[in-house]
């Protein structure tokens, strides 16, 4: 089954996705329109100690939606926290943009949607929020901690494009798909959803060999028809200061960790060897930082910028088939352990 998608040039009229239990959603106002926003509170089993946790902030890439947190929504809402995943502008059920309009909105623009939500969280939470980002949300966390729009508890990259520049991953992407640039210029006239324009493209660039390629049909259905361009453009090459980015990040969580690094054991977008360069990135900036500190700071690297790989996984760590091990990972990262 290789379902091949009619490219368009015209926003997706697909209905919202129906919400699996204990999800939630709603919108909030933003100067250009409505956001989707979807919520999970936190649920308490008898033997939980009942204490307002960090909330969760979850920021979806390129190509995606809050709803591919859905997993993570009702699993760390059982968990005892507070979740929240938005749609960007022109993804999921957030108000909608011309070709144009989404093909040059920038990074910035972008992460302007995400502290608006952060605004509303904290409205509602005491402690400070964790932002977690997957693929190129994860390049966007890192951005609005560079450019200090918020100060944040702590930060965790899902797969997530480095601050250093994802020039490398477009090379993985094209030695997995070699068609990729004859496809995407003279079939698809530079058309985003190029490269992701078939169920097998989708599968082999996003998900394990055995993630089930019928189950790729309804994520397919979920995605935006064309993507922001200038937004992946613009993260191709170093786009933030590690030590800036490290720097914003409040030290709240145990032990002074204030940054995780996942990786999918089968990514073959962000691979390990990527993700691995990332996370010493971080541990360098983190060096510099404690240097320049006056006060006597103990965390070592290691302990501060944490890094894991999640085994059977693709790129979209969140929706394949070991996406629980991953959760359990971040949920021992939150908790301490």
């Amino acid at each position: 089954m290789d379902y091949q998608h009619r490219i368009s040039w015209s926003p997706s009229t697909a209905p919202p996705a129906e919400l699996p239990e204990g999800v939630q959603r709603e919108f909030l106002q933003s100067p250009g329109g409505m956001l989707e926003l979807l919520t999970s509170g936190p649920q308490w089993h008898e033997g939980y100690e009942r204490v307002e946790k960090q909330p969760l902030l979850f920021i979806h890439g390129g190509f995606e939606s809050a709803f591919d947190f859905s997993n993570y929504l009702q699993f760390f809402s059982s968990h005892g926290y507070s979740c929240y995943a938005p749609s960007l502008r022109g993804h999921g059920a957030s108000y909608k943009l011309g070709f144009w309009s989404m093909y040059w909105a920038s990074k910035h623009a972008l992460a302007l949607d995400v502290a608006l939500v952060i605004a509303h969280i904290r409205s509602k939470h005491p402690n400070n929020v964790i932002i977690i980002g997957h693929s190129s949300g994860g390049g966007l966390a890192q951005y609005i901690l560079d450019k200090d729009m918020e100060k944040l508890g702590g930060l965790v990259t899902l797969a997530g494009t480095p601050g250093f520049g994802s020039f490398g991953v477009y090379l993985n992407w094209i030695r997995l798909d070699p068609w990729f640039l004859i496809r995407t210029c003279f079939k698809h006239f530079g058309h985003p959803r190029s490269p992701l324009s078939s169920t097998a493209l989708v599968h082999s660039a996003f998900f394990s060999r055995a993630f089930p390629l019928q189950e790729i049909c309804e994520i397919e259905r979920m995605m935006p028809e064309y993507e922001s361009m200038s937004w992946t453009v613009s993260m191709m090459t170093k786009f933030v200061s590690p030590e800036r980015v490290i720097g914003s990040i409040l030290p709240t969580l145990k032990g002074g960790r204030r940054v995780l690094v996942v990786a999918g054991g089968e990514d073959k977008l962000m691979n390990g060897v990527i993700m691995q360069k990332l996370a010493a990135w971080y541990r360098v900036a983190w060096e510099s930082v404690r240097g320049k500190s006056e006060e006597e700071v103990e965390e070592s690297s290691e302990e501060v910028v944490r890094y894991g790989v999640v085994e059977g996984s693709g790129h979209h760590i969140m929706k394949d088939i070991a996406w629980e091990a991953g959760a359990e990972m971040l949920l021992e990262w939150l908790q301490g352990r």
